[in-house]
């Protein structure tokens, strides 16, 4: 939960960047100034010397040289509220996680439902919390991605068919294009349980296209 809670802030710490670049490379009030005009403005813009605060004051500045004061102003004062709104989507969006995430882990352990039954229910949290689901998509292909990377290799462990029924023996981890067993429709239709390597799709991409 720590995870998904920093994603969020480290989320919105790069968007306050990136929202005020949009509004800034193509202002309102840039439509009706002469081309001189415009080309100091983009020697401002452009100036990797200034700070964001120095940047807004020579702005300011060519704005009464051009007699656009009042356009500029109002074009701060919208960034500033487009900000604040960003802030307290993003609040809530973190207030909401811890409830949303403990709903999905009880979704996903409850053994007394069918895999459909699983699918259904995690699409219904998904369809009332799509952003908090984004975020968690995200939140873990960065842990599975660090399991790989740190991870012992799984192509030294190759996984078999389990020989029990749907969950008896070892299940089929092989990330390769090889699914686990509940992943392949006649496995779980006929009960095919076989000790040979599985052939398909990859299972992860499914979790992640539901995410």
């Amino acid at each position: 939960m720590k995870l998904l809670i920093s994603f969020c802030f480290f989320a919105v710490t790069a968007a306050h960047p990136s929202f005020y670049l949009m509004q800034m490379v193509h202002p309102p009030f840039l439509v009706d100034v002469s081309l001189e005009a415009r080309l100091d403005y983009r020697k401002i813009f452009v100036d990797k010397t200034l700070t964001m605060a120095q940047q807004k004051e020579e702005v300011k500045a060519w704005a009464k040289e051009n007699n656009l004061t009042s356009e500029v102003k109002s074009f701060f004062s919208r960034i500033g509220k487009g900000v604040v709104e960003m802030n307290q989507k993003v609040a809530k969006l973190v207030d909401d996680l811890p409830e949303v995430f403990g709903n999905y882990t009880k979704i996903m352990k409850d053994e007394n439902q069918t895999m459909l039954q699983m699918m259904e229910a995690i699409e219904k949290l998904k369809a009332e919390h799509r952003t908090a689901f984004l975020v968690l998509g995200s939140a873990m292909e960065q842990v599975m991605g660090e399991n790989e990377q740190n991870g012992p290799s799984l192509e030294a462990h190759e996984a078999r068919r389990p020989t029990g029924g749907p969950f008896g023996g070892r299940l089929n981890f092989r990330t390769d294009n090889r699914p686990i067993p509940f992943d392949h429709a006649d496995h779980v239709r006929m009960g095919a349980w076989q000790n040979e390597p599985f052939r398909g799709a990859n299972p992860f991409k499914k979790m992640r296209a539901m995410l």
